[in-house]
């Protein structure tokens, strides 16, 4: 009987100690997983006095032992995607334990995302890739590089866009690779017109992609009206103005001035674009377009976006 008593004694140990494993187990997931409290099991009071400190911290514990057992379930059903967003120069991956990290339930039992959470990454992201740098060379669409005056390019995270981009991703719950939504400003190298005089062409890059090329007819040269080589910005936008000078009154859909009265704008009164035409018979100094093509740069340039002519 003695025998059977201790044999019974060990049973009863070894599944105490089992238990506590167990909970400590949920307890490294718990502490892993969310921002809650936990209970601690002191091991020289479990010696002591086992059954008592494991009620008391089951006890002590039981309104967060629902949370535990769910952060749990959220691993199982959270846990198997990342969302690696693409931050030009660096990657940022979130992984499982962030993200599970960031699930919050309603008092209705709806599950969601920590807006606060979200802020603050996205913020943090922001304060390490948020960038500025000064040039003194570009390069042209030809392939060459050419000298124009010291410009600071700036990349500014536009960080409410981002937050929701990543928003998106996690909902989504599918591993995927993003890309962050930067902030335009009047210094921003990505967007920009180029302009090169001797061929007469005219390039429309945006956010980095070129999305226009084409013919144009600048200022007259053999009448001295040569437009001005340079590094401007284009001053304000306008449609259906009348531009009006000493000899002259034209109407015009599109008006993007840059330089003075010099500026970017349609030609619908000219049949051929490119060439030579501008030796003898360029405009008073502006950038002639075709209609379709001056719509488009209306469309995507604004103000402070750089012009570039060589």
């Amino acid at each position: 009987m003695k025998e059977k008593k201790n044999r019974t004694t060990w049973k009863g140990a070894l599944c105490l100690v089992v238990i506590v494993m167990m909970l400590c187990s949920f307890t490294m997931v718990f502490a892993e997983a969310g921002e809650l409290t936990t209970q601690c099991i002191d091991a020289n009071e479990f010696i002591s006095d086992p059954w008592g400190t494991v009620g008391n911290a089951i006890s002590n514990g039981i309104s967060t032992g629902v949370n535990v057992l769910r952060y749990g379930d959220f691993y199982r059903r959270y846990g198997d995607f990342t969302v690696t967003i693409q931050m030009g120069k660096g990657i940022e991956v979130l992984g499982p334990n962030t993200i599970v990290s960031w699930i919050r339930v309603s008092e209705n039992g709806n599950e969601y995302y920590d807006d606060g959470k979200l802020n603050e990454y996205v913020n943090n992201l922001a304060a390490k890739y948020n960038s500025t740098e000064t040039r003194n060379t570009f390069m042209t669409s030809y392939g060459y590089e050419i000298s124009i005056p010291s410009t600071t390019y700036s990349w500014t995270l536009n960080q409410q866009a981002t937050v929701n981009n990543i928003r998106n991703a996690l909902y989504a719950h599918q591993t995927q690779t993003i890309s962050p939504v930067w902030a335009q400003t009047p210094s921003n190298s990505s967007t920009y017109v180029e302009i090169c005089l001797a061929n007469q062409r005219l390039f429309l890059y945006k956010n980095g992609q070129q999305i226009m090329a084409t013919d144009i007819v600048t200022g007259n040269t053999s009448l001295g009206r040569g437009t001005p080589a340079g590094y401007y910005t284009i001053k304000s936008k306008e449609r259906n103005t009348v531009l009006r000078g000493v000899d002259y009154a034209s109407h015009v859909n599109y008006w993007m001035p840059f330089n003075g009265g010099i500026g970017l704008h349609d030609a619908t009164w000219r049949g051929r674009f490119g060439g030579t035409i501008y030796q003898y018979d360029g405009s008073h100094g502006c950038v002639n377009m075709p209609l379709d093509a001056a719509r488009i740069a209306y469309e995507n340039v604004s103000v402070g976006t750089p012009v570039i002519l060589y």
